[in-house]
């Protein structure tokens, strides 16, 4: 066996645990079980799997599997979606700790702003629908002490603003990379956190 054999053997071996293969069976993000996973690289999903806590409330703009794996591992999630026929697909599939809010999308409108609507703060703010960079700043002021703003698919040169944006509040970038369910190309997201005092332990 060549190493380029071996190195094709390994990443087979490492996409078949993450289920990356059952994925393009079921056309649905899944693990190796069949659980939902977020369209998140798979490095992120696993840094996050780590380190979730029971007692976290989570925000989602955009909605899905996201959802269900999160709902498994925090107290309670909102997830804000703009998209009316997904959110009536996926709204009664959901556990009870989850509340669906759909929201029209008008960029730099409600849909952004969606979070300031909504009662408590924040332990988690993902952003990875529509207006992300939006989103990522208007989630600011619902953030918990160490609350932490989660960008997906932060290679896209669109979204590097978020950077600039939340630096000047005080937010360090992680950004991890990797293969995601359904896809061939390396994709990143990003992690925004405040260095002294954060939930994810940075």
């Amino acid at each position: 066996m060549g190493l380029r054999d071996a190195y094709e053997l390994k990443q087979a071996g490492y996409l078949l645990e993450h289920g990356w293969f059952r994925t393009f069976e079921e056309k649905r993000p899944v693990d190796r079980e069949g659980n939902p996973v977020p369209w998140m690289n798979y490095a992120m999903v696993d840094f996050l799997a780590e380190r979730a806590r029971p007692g976290w409330r989570v925000f989602e703009y955009g909605s899905g599997a996201s959802t269900a794996w999160w709902a498994r591992r925090v107290a309670a999630v909102v997830a804000c979606e703009h998209d009316q026929k997904w959110f009536e697909q996926m709204k009664t599939s959901y556990p009870p700790n989850v509340k669906p809010v759909f929201v029209p999308l008008d960029y730099d409108g409600d849909y952004c702003r969606a979070i300031l609507k909504e009662e408590g703060e924040f332990d988690v703010v993902v952003s990875d629908g529509r207006d992300r960079v939006r989103c990522a700043v208007n989630a600011l002021p619902k953030l918990s002490k160490g609350g932490v703003v989660i960008l997906d698919d932060f290679e896209r040169e669109k979204y590097a603003p978020a950077k600039t944006e939340l630096a000047a509040h005080g937010f360090r970038c992680l950004a991890l990379g990797g293969m995601k369910p359904r896809a061939y190309r390396e994709s990143r997201t990003a992690v925004f956190y405040r260095p002294a005092d954060n939930v994810l332990g940075l």
